[in-house]
């Protein structure tokens, strides 16, 4: 036996026995008077064990440390390992599932982040362009539906507001600008950056196209 069982051996039973004498301990561990003296003199030197009367008794930490002891012992073998292990597998399933749940509220703090940052970009070129008196003919639909609310559908259908792709468009703007085409490739530098954006959403909703690499027409206009 090692040493270091042998002095849990011994603690073991000193604190489940307080003021056990060595000879007590020898008869009931089967160990010579010599020895226990020395596992209990060990004991002492590291605060696990205090002289009581005529025999010793563990301290708070000799306590702990069968505490411990018995704990470990208790979950590698019979009943109360299939439970402790019940128990942890249950414990795993619900931090798999809380970091789920965190990973899923992260992804949605950060597009709402993104979606605000979006509104408040937007709500400040809304106040120069108010102070400026400018309007805004070109704005991204998120932009839009912040404006105009529940009111943003009405002014689509009504054909006051017109919807290209992700972009919403005033009507009269719109018109405008779709009577410029066909559209050589060499004057878009010289859009507005308004003009520029809905040229860019018509594109990607396949309203227009290049023609001969050359210049941009609307879908439906005859080549000549």
């Amino acid at each position: 036996m090692s040493e270091g069982s042998l002095s849990s051996k011994v603690l073991d039973y000193i604190s489940r026995n307080p003021g056990a004498t060595v000879k007590e301990i020898c008869r009931e561990l089967g160990l010579s008077p010599q020895l226990v003296s020395r596992v209990i003199q060990r004991l002492k030197a590291v605060g696990s064990v205090e002289k009581v009367g005529l025999g010793y008794r563990a301290s708070g930490r000799g306590v702990e440390l069968t505490d411990f002891s018995r704990s470990v012992e208790k979950a590698s073998g019979g009943e109360g390992a299939r439970s402790e292990s019940i128990e942890v597998e249950g414990v795993k399933r619900r931090v798999e599932a809380l970091e789920s749940k965190v990973s899923e509220l992260s992804r949605l703090v950060k597009s709402l982040h993104l979606e605000v940052e979006s509104i408040k970009k937007y709500l400040a070129v809304c106040k120069q362009s108010s102070n400026s008196g400018e309007r805004i003919r070109v704005m991204e639909y998120v932009e839009a539906s912040a404006l105009y609310g529940e009111r943003l559908q009405s002014l689509i259908y009504s054909g006051k507001l017109i919807k290209v792709g992700n972009v919403v468009v005033d009507q009269e703007f719109y018109k405008q600008f779709t009577e410029k085409f066909p559209i050589k490739l060499r004057e878009v530098s010289e859009l507005s950056d308004e003009e520029k954006t809905l040229l860019e959403a018509l594109i990607e909703s396949g309203e227009i196209y290049l023609h001969a690499g050359k210049e941009y027409r609307l879908v439906g206009l005859k080549e000549s």
